[in-house]
C-alpha cells in the first residue's frame, strides 16, 4: 500500500484557506474543500485497512466510514468506536 502524503494535504488545506482569505471566491474555495475531504477520506480508507482485522471498502458522497470489524478475535470492537 502506498503511502499517505501528509505534506500534500496541509499543502491543499492551507492552500483552500488562503484563496478564500485573499479572493473571496467561493467556488475555489469550494473546490479546494471538497479536495481537503477527498484527501481526508481516503486517508482513514488507506489507514483503516492497514490494519489487521479491520476493513473498509471505498465510498461516494458520504461522511462516515463504513468499518467492518467481524474479523477481529477474542474482543468486542464496539468500545473502541
Amino acid at each position: 500500500m502506498k503511502d499517505f502524503d501528509f505534506d500534500a494535504l496541509t499543502e491543499r488545506r492551507h492552500t483552500a484557506s488562503l484563496k478564500w482569505e485573499r479572493y473571496g471566491d467561493r467556488d475555489i474555495f469550494l473546490y479546494g474543500l471538497l479536495d481537503y475531504l477527498r484527501l481526508n477520506s481516503r486517508l482513514v480508507e488507506q489507514e483503516i485497512n492497514s490494519l489487521e482485522g479491520l476493513a473498509m471498502k471505498h465510498v461516494e458522497a458520504t461522511y462516515l466510514a463504513w468499518i467492518d470489524a467481524r474479523k477481529i478475535d477474542g474482543i468486542s470492537p464496539g468500545p473502541f468506536f
